[in-house]
C-alpha cells in the first residue's frame, strides 16, 4: 500500500492498494485533523469503508507512522496502519516500527503485509 499526503491543513491522500481477486486499485480523499488531541478524520469517498478518526500511535519522522482507529462502516473495528516513507523500508525501519508496535502494546504479527 501507498499512501501519499500533499498539502495543508486538510491532506489530500492518494492511496494504492492491491487487493486479493481485485487487483491493484487507486483511491483518492482528503484527511483532515479533527482536533489538537493527536486524532484525525479520514475520509476517502472510494475506500469509505475506511472512513473514521484515527490516532497516531507513534512515529518515526524518517521511517514510519502507525496509526489506530475504527472505521465507521464494515465489520472492521480496529484498524492498525503502519505507513512507512519508503515504498521498500530498510530492516531498521520495519524494526522500529515493530518496536515501537511492541511499546504500545500491540501485535505486529497481526498484521498483513501489502507487498505494494
Amino acid at each position: 500500500m501507498v499512501i501519499e499526503y500533499k498539502g495543508e491543513p486538510d491532506y489530500e491522500i492518494s492511496l494504492t492498494a492491491d487487493f486479493v481477486g481485485v487487483g491493484s486499485q487507486t483511491f483518492a480523499g482528503t484527511s483532515k485533523p479533527s482536533d489538537t488531541s493527536g486524532l484525525f478524520n479520514t475520509e476517502v469517498p472510494d475506500m469509505s469503508v475506511f472512513n473514521g478518526i484515527y490516532a497516531v500511535v507513534a512515529t518515526d519522522y524518517d521511517c514510519f507512522a502507525i496509526q489506530r482507529g475504527c472505521p465507521e462502516g464494515g465489520d472492521i473495528s480496529d484498524l492498525i496502519w503502519i505507513q512507512f516513507r519508503d515504498a521498500q523500508p530498510s530492516e531498521d525501519c520495519v524494526n522500529s516500527a515493530k518496536d515501537a508496535m511492541t511499546a504500545a502494546q500491540l501485535d505486529f504479527s497481526a498484521l498483513q503485509l501489502d507487498e505494494e
